[in-house]
């Protein structure tokens, strides 16, 4: 009703008929417009009607709308007043003139009228047409004008306490004049009949009319402004956005001990017992994801998940758990979506430990309480049974975000438009063969924006990539294993950065390379030549019969192209007494299925590099040797070898099984994306054993390369780099350590102590985005791959690719300077 009309109606309200007056009481649904008006005796009123969202339904937000018990269980005071206002604004943009809300309170519902009183919380009270109540009322309003209904008469009220929008309080004493003198209107799709039934009452002198009156002059005071009066434009971007973080904030905790969220995911082995109708795949695939230990048989489980949407399902879980013998030793936690009565959750204390609750089902219902299991989004939900859970001893958990997260309605921050420039990029690239195929990651706020796989193993197109495919990462190695391994080190004090080689290293005292600081080895300034080609320097050189090993033109004796133009010497053959076809005891490091090195000539590579000329002065070259030797001395401090030290430090903890060394000992080929056909060393295609040759010659395990990958668990050991050192409620590293070693030191030399940082001085040709900040850091990899973290943005990029497949001298991916392009959308996308 416009302010038009209400200036009109002190003077007509008296005039009108009883049937005018209760009409004047109803919200109108759109279907019982009359065009734009409601005529009331002879005055024309301008016609308002609302947007009911108190039930759940699709619409071109694809996601739903929180239903009442939904709305009720977010804690959060101010994000209910945001998105009251936004979903006021969008409704109101499509010509509606007020909305009806669940309040935060229980069982009561609001009707919010106009923009301005939206921002200053005005509202009036809306309950749906009690028809049934009335029925009961009008065929006893001649005997007296209140009733008392009895427990027999409860049916009466169903529709009601279903709705959950109005509840008569206990003893059920109902006076429908009580109702009348409250500030309310009414609401119902059948409005037509209600009037007809509220206007019998009040001739039948059930409700008197001057009463009416009263009432209606009340509600006429309420000025209801048109929708013209809005801001032209809803961001329906930020309402869907709203509309998820409603579902997210819905989600509630309970436990009797510290269980939730998971933390230890390397101790604990999970089993999920399934109880639903839609088998929420998607709450396996999550949990999968941060916690990989899951066993096959639940009497190997010390941890075990009860999914369930249905009350009658749960009870046949229960009926199974009185059975269980090993009950007593396992933690089980009840994954509930749904409205659940207190009764069946009184029977479900006596069997879990925790509970994870949800109270109404959407598209991404079990990704999100997977999530919320394992701390990838924030828990701060209250059950509408929150009291009877703390009565019996159990706690309500407020968390935040300390994983990973899979927002689907934050991804769609990555525009159509972008991500379509992303796609076209890559595509260009398989086309041109500059890769077969990729991986690409990108998290923003902790939440996983973007996790596409492209192409296919290799250009024969018989495999496509999956997201859980392992990539040889090379350098990253450096970044993902080293680099965190050193900072651990540093803290415990096992690692001085000013410390000289000479205090790590026996016998190198000897050496030139003695005064060497670990700080210059992780800044690649210790004067170390880039590269040691030691599988050359056990080549049998009686094999090339005088000739040279290498020819800058191809021929009939050089026809094994290496690089670009260089190939090698087709006799050319190695030493029986370093390389076997078989392996044995002192056979050990394995290359291939059919080549194995002496374990003795480890001690001849680091021969070379203790022999290595060093340049004069140490001004920045970046060098893998410098690896090898933060290698060894790691090593011979923890007494382990560098892959055990890591998988026990790092890759374990953080649930990142999918990042290893020597994959072939866990997974299968067809899981392994293959790089290089190696013509002129190993001379087999390299699928699962890594590409770099020095990495290979010391069995696979390096600290410059060696790492296998995908960007899924490449993601986790970022998140934890940009989280501070913690992740998932382990912290790993302090916060200073991390500053400190990813800062740039040195003029001169853009690098932190074991990252790479962008440029000093970037150009077209830079190896990362202009749009990096200072402070972030990360590292690429031979093999075409990228990890890189900004700490300003709160934003991360992984790239994975197989870019030498067939052949290491493809350079295709580097000159068109994909990694970067793409880095940029991302930047452009998700920063300005």
């Amino acid at each position: 009703m416009s302010s038009q009309a209400i200036s009109r109606a002190d003077t007509t309200i008296h005039q009108l008929s009883v049937e005018e007056k209760v009409a004047m009481l109803f919200v109108l649904p759109q279907a019982e417009l009359n065009k734009d008006s409601v005529h009331l005796g002879n005055t024309r009123f301008d016609s308002y009607w609302a947007y009911d969202t108190r039930f759940t339904r699709l619409d071109s937000l694809s996601v739903p709308r929180p239903s009442a018990e939904t709305y009720r269980s977010i804690s959060d005071k101010a994000f209910v007043k945001e998105y009251k206002r936004n979903l006021f604004q969008h409704y109101t943009n499509l010509g509606y003139d007020g909305i009806i809300t669940p309040h935060d309170e229980e069982n009561i519902a609001r009707l919010y009228l106009g923009d301005s009183s939206v921002y200053k919380n005005s509202y009036i009270q809306v309950i749906d047409f009690p028809c049934d109540l009335l029925d009961e009322l009008l065929a006893n309003s001649k005997a007296k004008d209140s009733l008392e209904i009895k427990d027999k008469s409860l049916q009466s009220v169903t529709d009601l306490k279903a709705m959950q929008i109005w509840e008569p309080a206990k003893p059920l004493t109902i006076s429908f004049q009580d109702i009348l003198k409250r500030d309310l209107l009414f609401w119902d799709d059948k409005w037509t009949q209600c009037r007809t039934q509220l206007t019998e009452a009040v001739l039948n002198g059930f409700v008197p009319e001057k009463d009416l009156d009263v009432r209606i002059e009340k509600l006429l005071n309420y000025q209801i402004m048109r929708a013209d009066t809005l801001d032209a434009l809803t961001n329906v971007a930020e309402l869907k956005e709203l509309r998820y973080q409603a579902y997210e904030k819905s989600i509630a905790i309970y436990q009797q001990e510290d269980l939730l969220p998971i933390q230890r995911v390397d101790t604990l082995k999970y089993f999920i017992q399934n109880n639903t109708e839609s088998k929420s795949a998607a709450f396996n695939e999550h949990v999968k994801f941060y916690h990989p230990t899951k066993v096959a048989n639940i009497d190997q489980a010390n941890l075990q998940f009860v999914v369930c949407d249905q009350e009658d399902r749960l009870l046949q879980v229960f009926d199974e758990l009185k059975t269980d013998t090993l009950h007593d030793g396992r933690a089980n936690v009840l994954v509930y979506a749904g409205s659940i009565s207190k009764e069946t959750l009184s029977s479900a204390c006596n069997y879990f430990d925790a509970f994870v609750l949800m109270p109404q089902q959407m598209q991404y219902t079990w990704s999100l309480l997977a999530q919320a299991s394992y701390a990838g989004l924030p828990v701060s939900g209250k059950s509408k049974h929150d009291r009877f859970l703390c009565d019996n001893n159990y706690k309500r958990l407020g968390t935040l975000q300390s994983r990973l997260g899979f927002n689907k309605s934050f991804a769609s921050s990555m525009l159509a438009d972008s991500l379509f420039k992303i796609d076209s990029i890559v595509y260009d690239a398989i086309k041109k063969k500059a890769t077969p195929g990729a991986q690409l990651l990108v998290v923003k706020g902790g939440n996983v924006v973007v996790q596409k796989s492209y192409g296919h193993h290799t250009y024969s197109k018989k495999q496509r990539v999956a997201n859980s495919d392992l990539y040889d990462v090379a350098s990253i190695t450096k970044l993902a294993v080293t680099f965190p391994l050193v900072m651990q080190l540093y803290e415990e004090e096992v690692l001085d950065l000013e410390a000289t080689l000479n205090q790590y290293i026996p016998h190198i005292d000897t050496t030139d390379k003695a005064d060497i600081t670990i700080r210059e080895l992780l800044l690649h300034q210790s004067g170390l030549p880039s590269y040691i080609p030691f599988h050359y320097k056990a080549l049998d050189r009686n094999s090339l019969n005088k000739r040279s090993l290498y020819s800058r033109h191809y021929s009939w004796l050089h026809n094994i192209r290496v690089d670009t133009r260089l190939y090698q010497n087709k006799y050319a053959r190695y030493r029986k007494d370093v390389f076997s076809k078989t392996e044995s005891d002192r056979y050990n490091r394995q290359l291939t299925n059919t080549m194995f090195m002496h374990e003795h000539y480890v001690d001849s590579m680091y021969h070379f590099i203790y022999n290595a000329n060093l340049r004069e002065g140490k001004n920045y070259r970046y060098s893998d040797l410098g690896y090898y030797l933060l290698q060894r001395i790691i090593e011979s401090e923890e007494q382990q070898r560098l892959d055990s030290i890591f998988y026990h430090r790092i890759s374990q903890p953080l649930g990142a099984n999918k990042m290893l060394y020597k994959p072939l000992e866990n997974y299968a080929t067809r899981e392994i994306v293959p790089t290089e056909k190696d013509l002129g060393f190993r001379r087999v295609l390299l699928d699962g054993y890594v590409h770099d040759q020095g990495a290979a010659m010391l069995g696979g395990v390096a600290a410059h390369a060696g790492l296998f990958a995908n960007a899924g668990d490449l993601a986790k050991l970022g998140q934890m780099l940009l989280n501070e050192g913690s992740y998932g409620g382990v912290q790993y590293i302090k916060p200073r350590t991390i500053g400190k070693f990813t800062k740039t030191y040195n003029h001169g030399n853009r690098r932190g102590l074991g990252v790479d940082k962008p440029r000093l001085e970037p150009d077209e040709n830079s190896h990362v985005s202009h749009k990096a900040s200072p402070a972030s850091f990360g590292h690429t990899g031979f093999t075409g791959t990228i990890l890189w973290i900004d700490p300003e943005h709160d934003l991360m990029y992984i790239f994975l690719s197989n870019r030498i497949h067939p052949r290491s001298f493809n350079k295709k991916l580097i000159e068109m300077n994909v990694r970067t392009k793409i880095q940029d959308v991302v930047y452009n996308t998700l920063v300005d």
